[in-house]
């Protein structure tokens, strides 16, 4: 069997693979723009003696951007989506710019880092990570100052470790651990 890849003009991709009995040549046609597209790949196969025989989709992937914009024009949020799921970042912003609210997904679930900021100024508010739609790792929250608040450990949407409050100047005040969301043993004050 031969294998070989040749790029043609206008974002053309050729596979053809070869044997004695029958040739097979796949297309794949590709958006000039990586982020937003349509992504087809097509085999055509063909019969000893010259005659097509059969094609077939491969691969039919849409990646889309969806977005809205405030009356001034400017984005109001945008995500995408993956064949209809959503994937990658979803942002919200702010009417007089910045980010408002961002996050990850993958395969239509919150995968990866939330960010929360502020309304009136660029500082963050909250952040928590999140594996397969639940929360999964460490979450902050900061007063409005950029000082942080509280800070919690979360494993497959449960609290589970360490959960400490800090006073306004950023110091440690109160820790309670937690494991699968039930609290062991009682809060202590931190001084």
């Amino acid at each position: 069997m031969i294998d070989v890849l040749i790029t043609k003009p206008k974002n053309i991709v050729e596979k053809i693979l070869s044997s004695k009995e029958n040739l097979s040549v796949t297309y794949w046609a590709m958006s000039a723009v990586i982020a937003v597209g349509l992504f087809v790949a097509m085999t055509l196969y063909f019969m000893k003696g010259g005659s097509s025989s059969d094609s077939s989709d491969l691969l039919s992937t849409e990646i889309v951007r969806h977005s809205e914009t405030f009356p001034n024009g400017e984005i109001a949020y945008e995500y995408f989506t993956l064949n209809g799921v959503k994937e990658g970042n979803e942002t919200f912003y702010k009417p007089k710019g910045g980010i408002e609210w961002r996050c990850e997904y993958k395969n239509g679930k919150k995968d990866g880092k939330e960010t929360v900021y502020y309304r009136n100024k660029d500082v963050v508010h909250y952040e928590i990570e999140f594996k397969n739609d639940l929360k999964d790792g460490v979450e902050l929250l900061y007063h409005d100052d950029g000082i942080i608040q509280s800070r919690a450990n979360y494993k497959e949407g449960k609290l589970d470790g360490e959960y400490l409050q800090y006073d306004v100047r950023g110091k440690a005040m109160l820790q309670v651990i937690y494991e699968k969301d039930e609290r062991v043993g009682n809060p202590m004050s931190i001084r």
